[in-house]
């Protein structure tokens, strides 16, 4: 069988081997026998080299230059000269440590000099020049090319030595001396163990051998370049065609195998990097090769993940702890509207703004978007939470969302299973499509919109008011948006704005207005309708939103509301800017917030007009004409107030309570007579 016998370990000396691969590149320094001339080398490398064995120095070169740029003759003739340098009978040495007096090792005196030769029974060579690599030395992973290289294939026949078949070779260190490269790294060596395999006209060969002669052409590494079988040159023995053709679905098959090997090897380098926080789950879910190694070892990658996790956890916990209340102090956003009004764009908007300001003051922010029940246990140690369309099972209890929305205050989440760490996000931001008052009174019940509106429907009248001031004034900031209404290049924003046309211009005309809960001294009762006007029940408060403005835009807004949230509650990011950034957001800040004066001043005027309350919300709404926005009731459309309809004209909302004459289908703009 060939490439199966193995010989019998002499004293002090290694097997001989069956068959072995070389690996080097084509360059003529990394040929002991090509390089430069003998005596040059001699004194190199200062022990012994090998003869070209009758090639010119010259010859030599040219015939690794030409095989390096992709000469198959050439690369034909270094197969057939590394054949011929293991055959050759007689010493391939250059014994200039007898010259300097120096005493030769074992192997240099004895097995050299009593070497008959090898004797090569089948050989394969194959040019690699399509090989890649990844470096990522740089801030993006770059793909690069390998430099040219070749593999080789040899097996050696067996003989028969005192009644034992074994190889017809010598030691590894010997036959990588003659083959003029080193031994280590270069020279694959027989393994031991596995089943045989079947060579045509060959008989059985070793799955060592059988491995060898598949990574020829990569057949079993689907990740590395493909190479045609035909390329493999035979310097000796059977062509290598047949045996592919009869070896190459079982080497398909083998994928698999291989991707197991390797992804046993990789699982510790996996771990360690996850450890280390080099790595994350997302980087390995967008990776095809760290995903094949995580398919295989979930539990201990994960182990391993959620080891960072904890003890970043626990960094971040202490960090908090020094500094949260005195170097900074949590905000908790509130963005309410109507269904499908853009709320999640908004805040989506508004996060990355904060992230790019956490940025150029050095830090790193993470944003997480926990599911819709149970959110806590997803927040970990995220500086911005955004909950998208939150309801009352966000949260645990009333009481959990409490203390998450406390401003100086950082305690433990309860979870399902065992208690989570202390979330303390920079901001989180909730939106909703529930009224303020709405979604503070079902938090509170634990009871969705439609509950609540059976039993206000038919519980007693005496029923005591709920107080939900805790969770009104643990607000930093409450936001309405409210989507445009008018056609605008015959786009009816209003009705189309899941169009990527109709989004572009919501994201210009959208009116978003802000407002600070702020605690009066009176407490009065109000009664909680949804968006739809349907009655909910009642509250008791000392709470009010405070108008700060008006914006048009949804950029404009985000960039106001990020400063705001950052000068106001992260004097550690504002401190730690660079001048320039600091002077121009500033500079930015102080337009914008003017427009936001003016825009509330003009709130404020139009209320003072005997102007009346919306039977919904209880707010204020104007039938002015005040551009660019067309009525003042943030929240509730214009089906609640009879006399509020949309213009045939100009398609602007406008109150007809007094227009004369009755009936007309046009404001007082279109129709100023």
């Amino acid at each position: 069988m060939i490439g199966v016998a193995n010989g019998k370990k002499g004293k002090g000396k290694r097997d001989n081997v069956s068959h072995l691969m070389l690996t080097q590149q084509l360059k003529p320094q990394f040929w002991d026998w090509v390089d430069s001339d003998e005596a040059e080398r001699a004194e190199a490398d200062g022990t012994i080299v090998t003869q070209r064995l009758g090639l010119t120095r010259d010859e030599a070169v040219s015939l690794i230059e030409r095989a390096a740029s992709g000469d198959l003759q050439a690369v034909a003739g270094l197969g057939a000269e590394i054949v011929r340098r293991l055959e050759y009978s007689g010493s391939v040495f250059l014994y200039d440590k007898i010259a300097a007096g120096q005493a030769l090792t074992d192997w240099e005196s004895d097995e050299d000099s009593k070497h008959e030769g090898s004797r090569v029974a089948a050989a394969y060579i194959i040019l690699h020049d399509k090989d890649t690599w990844t470096d990522y030395s740089g801030e993006e992973p770059v793909e690069c090319l390998k430099e040219p290289h070749v593999h080789m294939v040899v097996v050696f026949e067996s003989e028969k030595r005192n009644g034992r078949s074994v190889p017809a070779s010598a030691s590894p260190a010997y036959l990588a001396k003659r083959i003029g490269i080193p031994l280590n790294g270069h020279i694959d060596l027989p393994r031991k163990g596995g089943p045989t395999f079947d060579w045509p006209g060959y008989g059985k060969v070793s799955s060592s051998l059988d491995n060898k002669l598949a990574y020829l052409t990569h057949a079993k590494y689907e990740e590395k370049f493909q190479y045609d079988p035909a390329e493999v040159i035979t310097a000796r023995g059977p062509g290598y065609l047949p045996i592919d053709r009869a070896r190459r679905p079982d080497w398909l098959k083998g994928r698999a195998h291989i991707k197991k090997q390797q992804a046993a090897e990789a699982v510790e380098d996996l771990v360690e990097k996850c450890i280390t926080g080099q790595i994350t789950k997302e980087v390995i879910e967008l990776d095809d090769d760290l995903l094949a190694v995580y398919g295989r070892h979930k539990r201990k990658v994960d182990d391993a993940l959620r080891t960072r996790s904890d003890a970043e956890a626990t960094r971040k916990r202490v960090e908090v702890e020094r500094t949260l209340g005195t170097e900074w102090t949590k905000s908790g956003i509130a963005v309410t509207g109507p269904r499908r009004s853009g709320k999640e764009a908004f805040a989506a908007d508004l996060l990355e703004k904060l992230t790019a300001l956490a940025r150029h003051a050095g830090q790193q922010w993470q944003t997480v978007r926990p599911p819709g029940q149970h959110a806590l246990e997803s927040v970990g140690s995220a500086e911005l939470v955004h909950h998208e369309d939150g309801r009352f099972r966000a949260f645990r209890s009333y009481d959990q969302m409490l203390r998450y929305l406390d401003p100086n205050e950082s305690v433990e989440a309860e979870g399902r299973y065992y208690s989570r760490q202390a979330p303390a996000p920079r901001v989180a931001v909730l939106t909703t499509s529930n009224t303020l008052y709405e979604f503070g009174l079902s938090s509170l019940a634990r009871k969705p919109t439609e509950v609540l509106e059976a039993d206000a429907a038919t519980s007693s009248s005496s029923r005591a008011p709920a107080d939900i001031d805790e969770f009104l004034l643990r607000l930093g900031w409450v936001v309405e948006v409210q989507k445009p209404v008018r056609t605008v290049d015959d786009i009816c924003v209003a009705e189309d704005i899941g169009t990527a046309e109709a989004f572009e211009i919501f994201k210009q005309e959208a009116m978003i207005g802000f407002y600070r809960p702020k605690e009066k001294s009176a407490r009065r009762t109000e009664t909680v309708r949804a968006r739809n006007g349907a009655r909910l029940g009642e509250i008791t408060t000392t709470a009010e939103m405070e108008p700060v403005g008006m914006l048009k835009g949804v950029d404009r807004a985000a960039r106001f509301l990020a400063v705001e949230i950052m000068h106001g509650r992260n004097g550690d990011i504002i401190a730690a800017l660079p001048e320039e950034i600091t002077a121009r957001l500033n500079d930015e800040h102080r337009l914008i917030a003017g427009d936001l004066v003016d825009r509330k001043q003009q709130v404020l005027d139009a209320a003072e007009l005997g102007q009346r309350r919306c039977g919904t919300c209880g707010h204020k709404y104007s039938a002015l004409d005040l551009e660019p926005y067309d009525r003042m009731c943030f929240g509730c459309g214009p089906e609640t107030h009879p006399d509020v309809v949309r213009c045939s004209q100009c398609k602007r909302f406008w109150d007809t309570s007094a227009a004369r004459p009755y009936g007309r289908s046009t404001c007082d703009a279109c129709s100023p007579g």
